[in-house]
């Protein structure tokens, strides 16, 4: 017993939780030992190795070469922090052409990301997240774009079913590819490109918001769930920065997006319904960029067609 409370199945389960969401140990096991209502609880862990390495890469037909690296390093401190370095490196074709295989070396594709976590911290029920981002690259049907960005982030655990993350972000974004029907003459791409002809890739635009996202889970696994539901609800908040000049002041507005799934067994298999409903108030004047409108398209969502 703990506390002079029984010792439950479930309480094992969310003990061996507990230790593999700090990320720090490869295997967690539980043993009871005796016989009667006092027994000794023995809990055996094997720590992760401190170094992690990924290499991969790759060739298609549309994107060309692509090869990536990560790096992780553990246990930071002692402690059950952690701190991930991601880059990638691709060469695009030389030539849209078909047939021709020659790869582009005047203008490589790079990214780039560093990300730290600290689990329990500040407080036992929550996490922070700190993400550094450089020149990820969007690419949707009609706009393609690249953003560099700072975020923080804290998760807070509410029960066992219900997480919330609030967290601030700051980007700078640039469109590097448009077609001529996806921008609107009021909205902020507007002010820095000419929209009979524009020059790309766009000069940079900053963004800023603040975010919070609930999330409650009621599936049956996290990794591969046959029943169940999950809920999520986010909400941004965009300012606008106050600090910039108004004439590059990007529109400011709060955006948010509900999101339902859905996990139904039928027979050995399993139906996966996804139903998602969103608004957007402007909070001044102008509208919102392209890439911050509602889309379809994805491959998590229903194809988008020609307007």
């Amino acid at each position: 017993s703990i506390n002079s409370e029984p010792v439950t199945t479930s309480d094992l389960e969310t003990m061996r939780r507990s230790l593999y969401d700090l990320g720090s140990f490869r295997t967690v096991s539980t043993t009871l030992l005796g016989e009667g209502s006092l027994r000794d609880l023995v809990v055996s862990v094997e720590e992760q190795p401190r170094w992690a390495f990924e290499l991969g890469g790759g060739v298609s037909t549309d994107q060309g070469f692509r090869s990536f690296g990560r790096a992780t390093r553990r246990n930071l401190w002692g402690r059950a922090h952690r701190v991930s370095l991601y880059g990638l490196l691709g060469l695009d074709w030389r030539s849209d052409a078909l047939g021709d295989w020659t790869p582009d070396f005047r203008d490589p594709e790079w990214r780039a990301a560093i990300t730290y976590q600290a689990p329990h911290f500040p407080l036992l029920d929550q996490s922070v997240l700190i993400d550094l981002l450089l020149r990820e690259r969007v690419q949707q049907r009609t706009w393609a774009m690249s953003r560099s960005g700072l975020g923080l982030a804290i998760d807070t655990t509410l029960g066992t079913r219900t997480t919330l993350r609030t967290g601030m972000r700051v980007e700078t974004r640039t469109l590097e590819e448009v077609a001529p029907g996806a921008l609107l003459a009021s909205e902020p791409w507007a002010n820095l490109i000419d929209l009979q002809s524009p020059t790309l890739p766009s000069p940079y635009r900053v963004q800023d918001a603040l975010t919070a996202l609930l999330f409650y889970d009621r599936r049956d696994s996290q990794f591969a769930p046959s029943k169940g539901f999950s809920l999520s609800l986010q909400g941004d908040i965009a300012p606008g920065l106050p600090w910039a000049a108004d004439a590059k002041r990007p529109a400011a507005f709060a955006r948010s997006q509900l999101r339902g799934t859905g996990y139904i067994p039928v027979g050995r298999f399993t139906l996966r319904a996804t139903g998602d409903v969103g608004a957007v108030y402007m909070l001044s004047d102008g509208i919102l960029a392209v890439e911050d409108r509602y889309r379809l398209g994805g491959t998590g969502n229903l194809r988008g067609f020609r307007r």
